[in-house]
This record gives C-alpha cells, structure tokens and sequence, in this order.
C-alpha cells in the first residue's frame, strides 16, 4: 500500500514538473508572442569601390552581419542603381558612381524558420567612384543658333556644348542633316563645320574607345578627378541649328598697328535682327521706282541689276554681298527733310563688290561708302549731302556737289583721266591717301593728313588749307596753291609748287619750301609767314601791310634780282638762321626784330652792288649799306 502511494506521488510529481520544464524553454528561445533580441552587428566603416579601374575585383566587396545562433539574416541596398548586393551572401557589386547604404536585416526566423527573433537592422555606407569615361551635355549650357554666314569660321567650338570625363579622352560625332541640305559635317570624326546652310542637324556624341591612340584611354587611371555626370553616360545626343544670315564690316580697329575689320553678323530674321534680300524689295514692288524703308538689305544674286531709281524713306543699311549695277539710275533720299542716311556697307567674306553705273546719290543728311565698293561709272554724282564719309575708294571723275562735310580715308583720287570735281564743298579731310591732278575748288576748309602721295595739285580759293603728315611728305608735279586764306604745312617737302596771287597766313612746321614765287609785278603777297624749324628758299617775298616773317628755328633765304627788294614787311627771327639778298642793296625793307643782324658786303660781282644781311639778333635795319 505505502509502496503504490509513493509511485503515485512520484508520478504526480512529474506530471506538476513538466509545464514548468516546457514554460523554462521557452524563455531561452523566445516564441511568436515573445521573440528575443537577435544581436545583430556588423562593422560600420564605408566600402569604397571603384569600376572601371585597373582590377575589376576593386568593384566588389563581401561584407557579412554577426547575429545569435541560428538567426537568419539577409542584404539589401538602398540603391541598387549605384551598387547591388547579393541578399544570401552580402557580395557587393558597383554598379554606377554614387552613394548608397548596404542593410544587413534579420528576419526574425530562425534555421527551422520559426518566428523566434525580433526583427532588426544594420547598415553601413558605400561609396562607388566610377572611373568610365563619360560624356555629357554641360549643364545649363545654351546650344547656340548659328549663323550660316559663321561658315566662314568653320568649326563649331564644342568644348561649350559638351564635357567629357576624363578630358584627354576623345569624342567623336555622328551627324544627321535634315533632308533641305547639309547645314554641318564632319570632316574630321572630332570635329563639326558648319557648311552655309540653314536648318537643324541632329548630333550624337561619342565616347570613342578606338580612335588614333584612344583606346588606352578608356579605362583611365585612378588618379583622375571624379566629376559628376548625372547619367554616367558614354553617349549624349544633341541638335544644331544653323539660321540664314550675313557677315558684315561693322568698322576698324588697330591691332598690332595694322587696321583690321570688325567683323559682325545679323540674322535675316531671328532674335530681334532682320534683314531683306534686295530681290524680295524688288519682287514686292514690281514697277515703277523702288521704295526702301527704313532697315538693312543684303544684295543678293537675284538683285545685281536694277535698272530703277531708289528712293529711301528712313535710315537703309545696303550690305555690298554681291555687285550691283544701277544701269545709270539714282538713289536719293524721298523725305522733304532730307534726314535719312543712307550706308553701303562690305559684306565681310565678299569684300569687292562694286556699285556699277550710278549715277547719282543725292539729299541725303549723311552718307558712308565703306572700304572697297568702287563705283565703276564715268561720272558718279554726289550732291546735296550734309555729311558723306568715302573710305578706301578709287575716285576718278566723281563730282561732289553742296557737301556739308566730305571725309576721305584711304583712297586714290586720280584726276588724270576723268577728272574729280568739287563744288561748294564746306569742309573736306583727306587722310591716308593718293592725290594725283586733282583741283579742290569751292573748297571752304581742306585738312590733308598723312598724304601717301600729293602732285599735279591745284588749290585755288580755298579758305584754309592744312597739310599734316608723320612722315615727310614730297609735294611737287608743279601743284599750284592761289589765293589760299590760310596753308598751315607739317612735315612737307613743297618740291616743284607755284604759288600765285594772294596768301593769307603760311605756317610751316618740320616744312622745306623751294616755291617758284612770281616777283616784282608778280609777286606773291603774303599775310604773314610762320616758321618752325622749317627751310624756306624764294626769289622774293612780299607781306601785306604790318606783316611779318617769324623764324623759330630753322632757315630763310631770299634772293631778289634787279631793284626788287628780297623782303618787303617786318621780319622776326627767334632762332635759326636769316638771309636776304639783292643787288642794289635792297636786302629788307621793313622792322627787324632779333639780335646782332649785320650787313656783309660779297665780292661778287662787286661790293657796291650787292648788299645781304643775315642774323640771329636784332640791330637797326640796313639799306644800301647805311642805316635807314
């Protein structure tokens, strides 16, 4: 009976015992409603990898988590666009260049894949440096339109459309030209040239792993700068639009002391510039006279023959990119105001064009004919301008008429064969060119500067005359200089010249004059003389009332025959040298100012019959030898 009792309790024991074992158990491993801390961890240092570097291992890395025994883990990437990882192993691939997080997850499963952990996560960052060469649109930057006329320039700069990574790499371009014409090629794979034509290509840039010496290049060293390229591209796709247009001179600069034009470009019509072909003009108005209003025009194959009068009813800019023949007819200016200008301007890449067979421009307030356009007609007519500016023409039997202002740079004035007439001319500057046989009559003002050339000259009536130069300039050809109000001469060689009648004031600087002076009845009268370092040879020199001859620097001599007297007026010596002879000791008649003049007596013929006086002071004038 105790014996059976005992194995009774023995087995109630065991039966109380068991749930306690079970529920023990349960503590240490966790179940669905309570799981544990799976202590997961892993270094957190960054992974650098690198592609398209010397190894390909250096784009790859295995990283893996430490966890409690039997809990299950797996990998992710926050980008896999930058770098993959293999979820099992933690193998990390680079995919791109960038940044990005690898997670080490686990999952709450243990090895059996019961729910007995909590679910928890580590990550570590990793950087992918990509070292493939790449090429890219730059950012922000503005394909420009171009201008056809830009093909003269060729080679379209594209270091300011694309960028490449590394920059020694090399690119090269594929080009599809709309069906209209070719509007860019590429004659060299590296490069693109524009062709003249309007339209839009469309271009395909390439990171080329082959061309010339390029091959080694493409997979590129690690110590290259790594720069952003937002879709890591070897390709970049792109269009260039080319829009009609013409190159122009728009002036001249001095560059390296040599003058150079400026060059300039105008869309026919974009971006606020506009244009007409002058043929369009033509076919708008298809009789009677041509009207043009205000803007520019570009003449063009179509309109190198008009045979109709212009007339111009606002400013009109006229581009010379062809000749054109007028067949005798004029432009003129429409308003009654007349205060239009009228400009006929080179065209930059065809710069002889000429104006054939005009015969008259006229009432305009201004006009300039640019460098070049020629006029190839017997007698081309400019009258009633107010100012008319020439540049680097060939003038020969031109007539100028009523200009308020008439400028001339650099041109050939030859009268030899036609000759250049000018009537009522207020003001003319000549500078930096040819004068052969040319008469300025009704010139009011002439200002002559820097001359290449001056002879068989005629100026008569002129008011005032100025001849500058910085180098000497040699004007003879027997060029005639009568009735001038005043002839101011710098740097001038006066070689074989005739001065005639009346001459207000004559200043010479840096000057040599040899004139053939007429003498007695016919001598020249002169307001005064002024000269600076200048030489001065005549026969006889005669001053109006209260003139004087000033010498600073520099010599006079004057040699008279017979009874007439050397000098007749006042002479005032600064410096330099002064001489005045005659026989019959009529050296100087008038006031001489300066210090120790003296009279020399020449044995030649006789000493009673010459008399000379020369000095660089003043004394008491002398004649005939005694004090006057």
């Amino acid at each position: 009976m105790k014996k059976n009792n005992f194995k009774s309790l023995m087995q109630a024991a065991v039966l109380i015992c068991t749930p306690l074992v079970i529920a023990s158990c349960d503590d240490v491993f966790g179940d669905v409603d309570n799981p544990v801390s799976s202590h997961i961890s892993i270094k957190d240092a960054a992974v650098n990898l690198v592609l398209h570097a010397d190894s390909a291992a250096k784009a790859t890395y295995t990283r893996t988590a430490i966890a409690a025994s039997g809990a299950q883990i797996e990998y992710s990437s926050t980008k896999p666009e930058i770098a993959t990882v293999d979820a099992k192993t933690g193998k990390i691939t680079a995919v791109n260049g960038g940044e990005c997080e690898i997670i080490a997850k686990a999952t709450g499963l243990d090895s059996r894949g019961n729910k007995t952990y909590q679910e928890e996560e580590v990550r570590f960052p990793v950087k992918v440096t990509d070292y493939r060469a790449r090429v890219d649109l730059i950012e922000g930057a503005e394909i420009p339109v171009y201008n056809s006329a830009d093909a003269s320039l060729a080679q379209i700069d594209m270091s300011k459309i694309v960028k490449v990574w590394p920059a020694d790499v090399v690119v090269t371009y594929a080009v599809t030209n709309p069906s209209t014409g070719i509007v860019v090629k590429t004659t060299d794979p590296t490069k693109i040239e524009l062709q003249g034509n309007s339209g839009t290509a469309k271009v395909k840039a390439t990171i080329d792993k082959t061309y010339g010496t390029n091959a080694a290049k493409f997979v590129t060293k690690k110590t290259y700068e790594q720069e952003s390229f937002p879709d890591n591209q070897e390709t970049a796709e792109f269009e260039i639009t080319v829009k009609e247009g013409v190159a122009y001179i728009a002036g001249y600069e001095l560059k390296n002391n040599v003058v150079t034009p400026v060059r300039k470009t105008m869309f026919k019509d974009y971006n606020n510039e506009k244009y007409t072909l002058l043929s369009e003009a033509v076919a708008a108005q298809p009789s009677g006279d041509l009207t043009l209003k205000e803007g520019w025009y570009v003449v063009d194959p179509l309109a190198t023959s008009i045979n109709r009068n212009i007339r111009v009813t606002g400013d009109v800019n006229l581009i010379m990119s062809n000749p054109l023949n007028m067949n005798g007819k004029i432009i003129l200016d429409q308003s009654a105001e007349k205060s239009y200008e009228l400009n006929i301007i080179r065209d930059y890449d065809n710069q002889y064009n000429n104006v054939w067979n005009i015969n008259k421009i006229q009432d305009f307030k201004k006009v300039a004919i640019d460098q070049n356009v020629s006029f190839n007609t017997a007698d081309p007519n400019f009258k009633n301008i107010g100012t008319l500016n020439i540049l680097s023409s060939y003038i020969d039997g031109w007539k100028f008429e009523n200009i308020g202002t008439l400028d001339i740079a650099n041109a050939n004035l030859d009268g030899s064969t036609n000759p250049v007439s000018f009537k009522t001319v207020k003001s003319l500057s000549i500078s930096e060119s040819w004068l052969n046989t040319v008469s300025f009559n009704a010139v009011t003002a002439l200002n002559i500067a820097n001359a290449k050339q001056l002879v068989w000259a005629s100026f008569a009536g002129v008011n005032s005359l100025n001849i500058t130069n910085q180098a000497v300039l040699n004007v003879g050809g027997v060029s005639t200089f009568t009735t001038i109000g005043t002839l101011n001469a710098s740097k001038v060689n006066f070689g074989t010249t005739t001065f005639n009648k009346t001459i207000g004031t004559l200043g010479l600087t840096d000057a040599t004059l040899n004139p053939a002076f007429g003498t007695g009845a016919n001598a020249v009268t002169f307001g005064a003389i002024n000269l600076k370092n200048s030489n001065m040879t005549c026969a006889q020199v005669v001053l109006a009332d209260g003139g004087a001859i000033t010498l600073d620097g520099g010599t006079f001599t004057a040699t008279a025959t017979g009874d007439n007297y050397a000098v007749k007026g006042n002479v005032v010596v600064n410096k330099g040298t002064f001489t005045a002879s005659s026989p019959n000791f009529h050296a100087v008649k008038g006031n001489m100012t300066g210090t120790t003049f003296y009279e020399t007596n020449v044995a030649t013929p006789a000493a009673t019959d010459w008399s000379a006086i020369t000095g660089t002071t003043s004394q008491e004038p002398y004649v005939k030898g005694e004090k006057e």
